[in-house]
């Protein structure tokens, strides 16, 4: 593993650059639902990954947000909704594929909102960490 990826700010800011993807898509004229899903899938991984290499391991080269988020107790704890959601974001991550469907904006929407709600939780934690 490479020095930036074993810096826990590194991800941080790449999650917070998937965010800002996220951002300017919702002030499009037309929104790539899918997209937007799959950015929202993006901060959540890059954001688990950011506390597993705080806590000094090594992150799995894995999307799956579930073996992620169990690698993180201390975030589940924050919000035991997470594993439900962490699930929910997994099914919808492969709708960027033709074998899927389309996720519809609720969905799209929903997703955005977890993420949102992942960076509430870890981003403090990543900052206060020395």
């Amino acid at each position: 593993m490479s020095a930036p990826e074993r810096d826990p700010l590194q991800w941080l800011l790449r999650a917070q650059s998937d965010l800002l993807n996220i951002d300017n898509n919702l002030t499009s004229l037309t929104i790539p639902w899918d997209t937007m899903v799959f950015h929202a899938q993006q901060v959540c991984e890059k954001l688990l990954k950011a506390v597993v290499v705080q806590k000094g391991n090594v992150p799995p080269r894995s999307h799956d947000l579930v073996l992620l988020l169990n690698m993180c107790p201390e975030v589940t704890a924050r919000d035991t909704s997470l594993p439900q959601d962490m699930d929910k974001l997994m099914l919808l991550f492969g709708s960027r594929y033709p074998d899927t469907k389309w996720p519809s904006e609720t969905e799209g929407r929903n997703s955005v909102a977890i993420a949102r709600r992942l960076a509430n939780i870890i981003v403090p934690m990543i900052k206060t960490k020395p």
